[in-house]
């Protein structure tokens, strides 16, 4: 037997196993489903997006004589922008500002500020479990920021390219994914389960596992007369010696 088919035959067996414990896995899908559904559409406050865009005009835009040079430095300069954006020195006033109760901390912890790839189009993105909060909050960062650019970066060229509008629908949780999310860790959780089980279970359930203790054919079976067809009900024949039973009497004694 080449290492492929013994490969194939392992397989089978890690198949027939968790057949065997099928309920199992399924009990456990649905009860990892179960706890992810209780979380995410009950215990889970929602939170809401908004988002507003800046744009970087180039200083030498309006000129010929732009090179690489001057654009990768605007480009830098957009990416010192975005942390300027969300620093204390932009989020104090902001917080001043809208009568805010949380913290600086907080409002950073919400708000982000992002740019594309060689863009110089900045996006500010806040969220917060009041839509209109999380609008106000990244129009006013966006002005706060605005009025300070030349006197913290000695920039007067950002624009604001769209205000935030307050939208009523959650950006998070996200209740389809979490849901799948706790399906594939109640299947992995459950396989898991039925091979440790499997492995720790040493009763002798069928005439396979007799062949597979005693490595002997098994002869035939005889069963009872009030026909049930369990292995504690039924007589093994099979070709055993002196050896082979104390095998078969230790493994279902659980050594």
């Amino acid at each position: 037997m080449n290492d492929n088919e013994g490969n194939f035959i392992n397989f089978l067996e890690l198949l027939s196993m968790l057949k065997k414990r099928i309920k199992l896995i399924i009990g456990m899908i649905l009860l990892a489903t179960l706890f992810g559904g209780v979380y995410s559409f009950f215990l889970t406050k929602p939170l809401y997006g908004a988002r507003t865009q800046l744009v970087f005009k180039l200083p030498n835009s309006d000129t010929s004589t732009v090179n690489a040079v001057d654009v990768q430095g605007n480009l830098q300069l957009v990416n010192t922008i975005n942390q300027v954006i969300i620093s204390p020195a932009i989020l104090k006033n902001v917080k001043e500002n809208l009568n805010l109760t949380e913290s600086v901390s907080a409002i950073q912890n919400s708000i982000t500020a992002t740019n594309a790839m060689n863009s110089t189009v900045i996006n500010i993105d806040v969220k917060n479990a009041s839509p209109t909060l999380a609008r106000d909050i990244a129009n006013e960062t966006a002005l706060v920021f605005q009025q300070k650019a030349k006197s913290i970066l000695s920039v007067d060229n950002v624009t604001v390219l769209s205000e935030a509008i307050a939208d009523g629908t959650p950006v998070s949780p996200n209740k389809k994914l979490d849901l799948a999310i706790s399906a594939v860790v109640g299947l992995l959780i459950g396989i898991a389960l039925a091979l440790l089980l499997e492995f720790l279970d040493n009763t002798i359930n069928s005439e396979e596992d007799i062949e597979k203790i005693l490595g002997q054919p098994l002869l035939g079976v005889i069963p009872r007369i009030d026909g049930t067809d369990s292995i504690s009900s039924s007589v093994h024949l099979a070709a055993v010696g002196k050896e082979s039973s104390r095998k078969l009497t230790n493994n279902k004694r659980g050594r």
